[in-house]
């Protein structure tokens, strides 16, 4: 029978569109997901790098777990920056998140040394935008290093 026949692709294609519609509004939504993972990334990756220019050497701060790379969320637990701060990113925040006398000379990490010295500024006589004193021989001063030492067990 024509009409049953025409009924049944007229009834495949309906399903055939809702399917396609279906199908669409999950790949948009795994889109949208991927997009909002990516931008979150994005912020925590490079969201902190304002901060690096409040400090001395600040894009410089050496990875001690991984030689010869930088540690760019100076104030976090992770490398990149985001979440969980690190002893230095609490004192760098009670400090009202700017370089100061008092935030130069404490030990945040606990490992012996200043922070001032860790960043090159031993002198505290770094002012934003100008140069440290010293730019090698740094080390993070949020991560006790180096990490085998007593003090930093």
């Amino acid at each position: 029978d024509c009409t049953a026949s025409q009924t049944t692709i007229v009834e495949l294609k309906s399903e055939s569109q809702e399917w396609k519609i279906s199908l669409t509004k999950k790949i948009m939504a795994k889109l949208i997901l991927l997009t909002i993972a990516i931008l979150c990334t994005i912020t925590s990756t490079y969201g902190y790098q304002s901060y690096q220019s409040e400090i001395p050497n600040g894009n410089q701060v050496p990875n001690p777990c991984s030689p010869g790379n930088t540690w760019p969320g100076v104030g976090h637990q992770a490398v990149n920056g985001g979440g969980i701060r690190n002893p230095f990113g609490a004192a760098f925040a009670a400090a009202g998140r700017t370089w100061s006398m008092a935030l130069c000379q404490a030990d945040s990490d606990g490992d012996g040394m200043a922070n001032g010295v860790e960043l090159g500024d031993p002198d505290c006589m770094w002012a934003k935008g100008g140069s440290p004193n010293m730019t090698t021989g740094l080390s993070h001063p949020g991560v006790c290093t180096p990490v085998n030492a007593a003090a930093c067990i």
